[in-house]
């Protein structure tokens, strides 16, 4: 006598396609890592005023580089 097999979640191929699409868009994330280095030059006296380094990460290129740039605008403000 043979024994029959049953298996629990069976899904259709569309369901399966629908649960695959939902585990894709809710574990999915973009890191960017972005590093700038920056330097302002008195070219008259030829010396370095201000010189600054970060690097972060954040989910898009453009708001990693934001966050940096906010930061260095910041750190010159406050000379």
């Amino acid at each position: 006598m043979s024994k029959v097999q049953t298996v629990a979640n069976v899904l259709s191929l569309s369901e399966l396609d629908t649960e695959l699409k939902k585990t894709y868009i809710s574990d999915a994330r973009v890191i960017a890592s972005v590093g700038i280095s920056a330097k302002v030059i008195d070219v008259s006296k030829g010396e370095i005023i201000w010189l600054g380094q970060s690097e972060t990460n954040d989910f898009t290129t453009v708001s990693a580089t934001r966050r940096i740039l906010d930061q260095f605008f910041s750190s010159i403000q406050a000379k």
